[in-house]
């Protein structure tokens, strides 16, 4: 039997996951990343509420980053936050050096350059990130 990669999926009221397709013939650019954004409210809310799902053909290489609001809300001493967009250009510039890097590296780079960000500054919420990379 053929295996698919398909990844079925939907949201809970978590930031949208980034898929990132990385070329082999070329560097990891903006245009290879896309938001998954099935969306619902989060749970245990309004026990009606339905949880529309989408679906993404997976491929070899892929790397899939989810991730929860303390990430991106994490703010630096100038009450900047870290942000959608950092973390993008933070993982574009990684793997723009590094395109074979494992999920596990990948990890350790984003919670290194959070921690370069917000320095000793106290949390106010926890930091999730949780990342998948496909085989060859």
């Amino acid at each position: 039997e053929m295996q698919s990669l398909r990844l079925t999926y939907c949201g809970a009221g978590h930031e949208w996951p980034l898929l990132i397709r990385v070329p082999q013939d070329r560097a990891v650019c903006e245009s290879d990343v896309q938001r998954l954004t099935a969306d619902g409210m989060a749970l245990g809310i309004d026990p009606d509420q339905r949880y529309p799902h989408g679906m993404v053909d997976l491929a070899p290489n892929d790397i899939l980053v989810a991730f929860t609001d303390g990430l991106t809300d994490s703010n630096d001493f100038q009450q900047r936050r870290f942000g959608g967009t950092r973390l993008r250009r933070t993982l574009l510039e990684f793997l723009a050096r590094e395109p074979r890097a494992t999920a596990a590296a990948i990890v350790e780079h984003v919670f290194w350059q959070l921690r370069q960000f917000s320095g000793l500054n106290r949390r106010v919420d926890d930091v999730t990130l949780v990342v998948m990379r496909v085989r060859e």
